[in-house]
């Protein structure tokens, strides 16, 4: 064994100690053959070969910029409120970061909601509708008695159908002028009072209309009121009608949004369609029982199977007493032929 003494460029002696027995070992890639990464399937003699023939690519190394410290940016001054991503004296940092940088707790923005995002509307459903419907029926029949009781100074019966405490012109008026008012809800209160009454004078004599129209029924009558138009609606009911609109936008129609959240809601739709269907079939039984008193009133004699029907379980007494206040002109019914 020898020793030998070297100087590098600096000057510094270094000391080469040879081993004494060299052990050649077999190439690497022969021990442990290299996996084919397009196909690890392969042998390893095919992998091999295809080692051999791929030439080998150098790697680059590239340096990787260390990461901002919170501290090191304490104290540097803030020119503006939020760095920008590209500013070179100071990194982009998100608020959280700034506040923990800054030792300050975390703000909620305050910038202002607008105006049209403030009561956003809540979108219509076939169950609030039935809600409303069945709910304007009930009061509106409630409140339709209770007030003339006071005006006749009796006790009358003010039904709309053959089954039910129901007054239907309640329930479409309701629903009606909650289709008509829903996108005016966040309005001014004098835009609201405008749409209300002009859809309600319009409402009401497209409805007395189609009852004098259809079956002789003069349901109301505003002849000796003041600027009425044919009877059927005037000036003064109009205003009425604008009031009422009002009060259902601002007090009605949030409480009746409330009180339909008590039903569950899995039972919602069920229950919707299951109303619907009633009243469909009370209207329909209603127009049939009408149709066939105005036959009878007109002096004919029931014919069929369904006049006979009707006749027999919904006869001239059982109606007048079922529609006490309603006046029938068989003559008027001018759709009829």
């Amino acid at each position: 064994m020898t020793k030998k003494n070297h100087a590098n460029k600096h000057g510094m002696q270094t000391l080469s100690i040879p081993c004494p027995t060299a052990v050649r070992l077999p190439p690497f890639s022969s021990r442990f053959p290299a996996r084919n990464t397009r196909n690890p399937c392969a042998f390893p003699c095919e992998t091999a070969a295809f080692s051999a023939q791929t030439p080998a690519v150098p790697l680059k190394a590239h340096a990787v910029p260390p990461l901002p410290s919170v501290d090191s940016h304490r104290n540097a001054p803030r020119t503006r409120a939020c760095a920008s991503s590209n500013s070179a004296t100071e990194p982009a940092f998100s608020a959280h970061q700034r506040n923990a940088r800054d030792n300050k707790p975390m703000q909620l923005s305050t910038t202002a909601i607008p105006a049209h995002e403030k009561g956003a509307r809540e979108p219509l459903t076939l169950y609030y509708l039935v809600f409303v419907f069945t709910v304007c029926s009930i009061l509106g029949l409630i409140l339709e008695t209770v007030v003339s009781y006071f005006v006749d100074g009796r006790w009358e019966s003010r039904v709309g159908f053959i089954w039910g405490p129901f007054s239907p012109i309640y329930g479409v008026g309701g629903v009606l002028i909650t289709l008509a008012l829903h996108r005016f809800e966040n309005a001014s209160p004098l835009v609201i009072y405008a749409v209300s009454a002009a859809f309600g004078a319009a409402f009401e004599y497209f409805a007395a209309w189609f009852w004098e129209s259809a079956f002789g029924i003069v349901a109301w009558s505003y002849i000796d009121q003041p600027f009425n138009i044919g009877g059927k609606t005037c000036l003064g009911i109009a205003l009425v009608w604008g009031l009422a609109g009002l009060a259902w936008v601002k007090l009605a129609a949030p409480v009746l949004k409330e009180a339909s959240k008590a039903v569950p809601r899995a039972w919602r739709e069920p229950l919707a369609w299951a109303l619907l269907i009633f009243f469909l079939a009370d209207a329909a039984t209603t127009m049939l029982a009408l149709d066939c008193w105005m036959y009878r009133l007109n002096g004919l004699e029931p014919e069929g199977a369904l006049q006979q029907f009707f006749a027999q379980h919904y006869g001239d007494g059982a109606m007048q007493a079922k529609f006490e206040t309603m006046s029938i002109y068989p003559q008027l019914a001018t759709l009829r032929g």
